[in-house]
């Protein structure tokens, strides 16, 4: 039975994928579960495992090329692994010779796939692709406004004629557009304020210190995912989102926690993070740290997340403030563990401590509720023993 492979849905922003590269060729068997390509999403490299089984008979988006969702993007159990020829209309005979020679089979499959996409050829598209350049910004000169390669070829030699200036601009990634596209609309639509709670971090220090003599590699991070998550709890209207007309309290906690990546940022989830254990909470991080360094993320890495921590201590960072990452209802930015003079007994000692600032929906709780939800964290991670 023939079976189409779609693109799927990886994230739930995700509108397009482009391929970047296919683990299985043409005649391979496959079984469902196997990873069968690797896919540049809006938010992250991710793997497509297959759902089907079955030999695969065609490949009809090529590396380095874009499809929409839910469009197919390969063949199981096709009735034949070759592709029609296609038939070349009078207008279009005289740029196949100048521009493609003998244009192979496969390459013509690959065309007639896109000819939804972007109106350019596989050589330009490749070339594009090659020198990095946005093929949106290139005027087709080919029938119907099509790209060609030469196109491709003269717009990157009036490029290097411009003045230095604008040779110096960087093309913007799909995770860099996601990235604005996101944060701007979250400061639009959501009315953000900010509440700062100082925490005595010095039974903190002592409580991870114990965990890792005991040969545990808890980090600070760990132990943050873990407080928190044990305060939303308490504070179930922080696990929410804000909809047209009602409130929806999340009955699962999932802490999305802020990566830093090569092209931008990552908000991987650690699923049910009130469930798991301090050591559970670690093994799910340092996973989740592996498959971000080999861009191996998995689709439920990147979904249901209910609420987002982002901490910048290991850079030396006293304070700072987050965006609130759609649709969730807050976000904690957890600065730098400090030494500092405190004020113990109307004595002044050095003491440690670490600030940490609370981003909430206003629309949805007002300042006495962030209070509430920072005093009773703060209380945990002075206390970091109710955590076990």
């Amino acid at each position: 039975m023939t079976t189409e492979i779609l693109m799927p849905r990886l994230s739930e922003t995700m509108a397009d994928g482009k391929i970047l590269s296919w683990h299985k060729k043409i005649n391979d068997r496959v079984n469902k579960g196997d990873v069968i390509a690797e896919v540049e999403t809006d938010k992250a490299n991710m793997e497509i495992e297959a759902v089907d089984s079955g030999i695969l008979s065609e490949i009809l988006v090529s590396e380095g090329q874009t499809a929409k969702v839910g469009d197919p993007i390969a063949v199981l159990n096709g009735k034949s692994i070759k592709a029609e020829p296609e038939k070349i209309k009078p207008a279009e005979i005289k740029e196949t010779f100048e521009e493609e020679k003998i244009q192979p089979e496969t390459e013509r499959k690959v065309e007639k796939a896109e000819k939804t996409q972007a109106k350019a050829s596989p050589f330009a598209k490749k070339l594009a692709e090659k020198m990095n350049i946005d093929l949106s910004l290139i005027k087709g000169t080919g029938p119907g406004g099509r790209i060609r390669e030469r196109d491709v070829q003269e717009y990157s030699e009036e490029v290097k004629k411009q003045p230095q200036e604008k040779k110096n601009i960087q093309p913007l990634s799909k995770m860099r557009r996601t990235i604005a596209s996101r944060m701007s609309e979250s400061k639009k639509i959501i009315p953000h304020f900010y509440a700062t709670y100082e925490v005595n971090a010095n039974k903190l220090i002592v409580y991870r210190d114990n965990l890792v003599k005991n040969n545990k590699d808890i980090t600070y991070n760990d132990i943050f995912i873990k407080a928190v998550a044990l305060n939303l709890k308490k504070h179930a209207i922080f696990n929410s989102s804000f909809e047209v007309d009602h409130i929806e309290i999340k009955e699962n906690i999932n802490i999305g926690i802020a990566f830093t990546a090569d092209e931008g940022l990552l908000v991987p989830v650690i699923h049910d993070s009130d469930k798991k254990t301090l050591e559970e909470i670690s093994i799910a991080t340092k996973t989740i740290k592996e498959r971000v360094k080999n861009n191996k993320l998995k689709p439920e890495d990147m979904t249901g997340g209910t609420f987002t921590i982002s901490n910048m201590g290991m850079y030396g960072v006293k304070e700072f403030v987050v965006i609130i990452n759609p649709p969730e209802t807050a976000g904690l930015a957890v600065g730098s563990i400090m030494k500092t003079p405190v004020i113990k007994d109307d004595q002044v000692t050095v003491g440690s401590v670490v600030n940490i600032t609370l981003s909430a929906d206003h629309r949805v709780v007002d300042g006495a509720t962030v209070a509430l939800f920072l005093r009773d964290l703060k209380e945990i991670l002075e206390n970091p023993d109710e955590i076990l």
